[in-house]
């Protein structure tokens, strides 16, 4: 039993497009918490009390949301 390559280029844009869009708006987070911070709306002190709580939600988010093993044994 040979293995096939059925790779579709549409789902591969889709899928580096995806990635672009997730990594560009990580890297943006530190300029978005610049510009709360200046207008009032974020504290240094608020950002180090909420650590923890962010610690956790960045630890749980893939551990709810990942998607099903891609690479599962046929039935």
């Amino acid at each position: 039993m040979g293995i096939q390559l059925q790779a579709k280029v549409s789902e591969w844009i889709g899928f580096v497009m995806t990635l672009i869009i997730a990594f560009g708006l990580t890297f943006q987070l530190p300029v978005i918490l610049s510009l709360l911070a200046k207008v009032g709306i974020v504290t240094a002190r608020a950002l180090r009390d909420m650590r923890r709580y962010a610690i956790v939600a960045c630890s749980a988010w893939p551990a709810i949301f990942t998607p099903p093993d891609a690479f599962h044994a046929p039935a």
